[in-house]
């Protein structure tokens, strides 16, 4: 049986008995209709024969996958379209519809030249045989569903970043409530409500992140809204290393920059920024080490470096890191592979750059800039 192209005839697709009647009752959506609208719906038409193994595409297929119009095509050139990490799932799916001579349903991305987004697709399909017929025979539909799935992980995506981030606020909320409950075994009052009201503006921050991030996967792929203000760069340096002692008395750290130093921009996101170049320091740092945090001014820029003595990062991978999902390899800290993600999106959207200096065995060191505000040298 061919379908190879949708301007033929449909009497030989026999699909589903149900549906077909509505076809035989009345024939006043002709053929060229029915092509106009599984092409309009990005759905197309295949058939496999299992004994041959070849398959049958229509047009639209061919459109969608971006295959040479022929004939046939092999199950081995079509499966070769298949990334390997949606091989199994479509090849299971396949097997197991043969043994129970039932239908089944596969989503899988498919090869895409290097640069380009991964397109992701439905094939949904069933075993059909006629009497006295052995031969395995297979006929479905395929869809393009990249949009839903591009809508599935942008959210993923956001829920992970936000299980990142609140990590933070909770560890250092921990650590000033076991300083408080000490303090208050030693009846020093005063120093209780200084940690009391750290602990609280943590719990602040908590809840700002939770609302930003739930926000993210209810607008969809939206940029995500900045508030403005200006404030002083040593001051919020010295609050962050504050926390960061709290969290990793292990370590020493050092700050170099200027009291002079403003900047306009998103304070708690800055913040966040700042924490997350910290926190990956320790992170790939041994315990005892120095990390130096500075900033300074110049060339209508403000620029901030963390400087750790770790393990370094090959040159190769030094743009590499800051993309969504990426692990450096070798490296077994835990993490989604979002926190520097997350960074490059809070700097690029504040209009600055973020990069990295680093060798292997020498220490990195990360940077983001920021424009200076308007007078400012």
């Amino acid at each position: 049986m061919s379908i190879s192209t949708q301007n033929q005839k449909y009497e030989s697709a026999v699909f589903d008995p149900r549906v077909l009647p509505v076809e035989r009752a009345s024939r006043t959506l002709n053929d060229f209709s029915l092509d106009r609208i599984m092409a309009d719906s990005a759905i197309g038409i295949w058939a496999f024969d299992g004994d041959t193994m070849r398959v049958s595409l229509c047009s639209t297929i061919k459109s969608l996958l971006r295959l040479p119009d022929k004939t046939g095509y092999t199950f081995a050139e079509l499966f070769r379209k298949i990334t390997s990490s949606s091989r199994k799932e479509v090849f299971n799916a396949l097997r197991d519809s043969c043994g129970a001579h039932g239908r089944f349903t596969a989503e899988f991305m498919v090869q895409e030249p290097a640069g380009t987004e991964g397109r992701w697709f439905k094939l949904c399909g069933k075993t059909y045989d006629q009497a006295g017929d052995r031969r395995r025979r297979y006929m479905g539909t395929l869809i393009d569903i990249t949009e839903t799935k591009t809508k599935e992980t942008w959210n993923h995506d956001r829920l992970g970043l936000l299980s990142h981030e609140l990590k933070g606020p909770l560890s250092v909320i921990k650590l000033y409530l076991q300083r408080a409950y000490k303090i208050l075994a030693d009846k020093k009052i005063e120093d209780v409500t200084l940690f009391l009201n750290k602990a609280d503006e943590q719990v602040s921050m908590m809840a700002l992140l939770t609302e930003d991030y739930l926000s993210f996967a209810t607008i969809g792929n939206a940029k995500m809204k900045l508030f403005y203000e200006s404030f002083n760069m040593a001051a919020l340096m010295d609050d962050i290393i504050a926390q960061i002692r709290l969290r990793h008395p292990g370590y020493r750290f050092n700050i170099e920059t200027s009291s002079s130093i403003n900047v306009k921009a998103d304070k708690r996101k800055i913040t966040q920024v700042i924490l997350n170049y910290l926190s990956n320091a320790v992170k790939y740092s041994a315990a005892n080490s120095l990390i130096e945090l500075k900033c300074h001014q110049g060339n209508g820029e403000v620029t901030l470096a963390v400087t750790d003595n770790g393990i370094g990062i090959h040159p190769e991978y030094h743009q590499k890191v800051f993309d969504r999902y990426y692990r450096t390899p070798g490296t077994h800290a835990d993490g989604y592979g979002l926190g520097l993600y997350l960074v490059k999106e809070i700097i690029n959207q504040h209009g600055g750059k973020v990069w990295v200096e680093s060798m292997i065995n020498q220490g990195a060191s990360f940077y983001f800039s920021l424009p200076a505000p308007a007078g400012n040298p």
